[in-house]
């Protein structure tokens, strides 16, 4: 059982607090659409929860059962989509698979030489990514994250760049793979976060500038 914490943390670039004082626990299974206007901080809020990024205040709390995660060791709880996330280009789609999953496990229903199919992109395993189209560069993206057997994703704005039998491709891989996970989505389009149970609307956390 993964238990994540969010111990009254804000987050803040020069005097503007982009959300502050936020204190809410969160468990495996839960699924929490984070949403709010363009701006509002729902990628910068992804990337504390991943921890690559350092709220300004409070802290991030991770625990499996009653023993509490150090933050240096988060990435390996932690599997994330995201538009800005690069993938390296110069590698074929078999090569990046096998790397990925040097780092990160995979889902044990899921062997990787079936990943290609998974993602519906078998018979372009051995093609270079700098050659794949944005919709199956983000069906990697899609595919790496949602197949890594970690307790927590981050999806954010997954259905960038999908057509829409890619966006019901998404919905079905979301599905397939989500028990026992605690998924966190951002973004504005419900289609993307229907099947949340819970939503964290960011401008109910928005703050004042602090004054010096």
């Amino acid at each position: 059982m993964i238990s994540l914490h969010l111990d009254h943390i804000g987050k803040k670039f020069g005097r503007h607090w982009v959300f502050r004082d936020m204190d809410l626990h969160f468990c495996s299974g839960e699924a929490i659409a984070v949403t709010g206007h363009n701006g509002s901080g729902k990628s910068t809020l992804m990337r504390v929860l991943s921890g690559v990024m350092r709220p300004t205040a409070g802290r991030v709390k991770l625990s499996t059962g009653e023993v509490l995660v150090a933050e240096e060791n988060y990435f390996h709880y932690v599997a994330v989509s995201a538009p800005q996330l690069d993938i390296p280009d110069e590698m074929t789609l078999s090569e990046l698979i096998q790397f990925h999953f040097q780092f990160k496990p995979l889902m044990k229903a899921m062997p990787a030489s079936i990943m290609a199919q998974a993602i519906q992109l078998a018979g372009q395993e051995h093609k270079q990514i700098r050659l794949f189209s944005s919709g199956m560069r983000q069906r990697v993206k899609l595919g790496l994250a949602l197949l890594s057997d970690s307790p927590i994703l981050l999806l954010d704005e997954p259905t960038t760049n999908l057509d829409a039998h890619g966006v019901e491709w998404y919905l079905q891989m979301v599905q397939q793979w989500r028990e026992d996970k605690l998924i966190f989505v951002a973004s504005n389009l419900e289609r993307e976060y229907a099947f949340c149970n819970c939503n964290l609307h960011l401008p109910d956390y928005a703050a004042r500038p602090s004054t010096p």
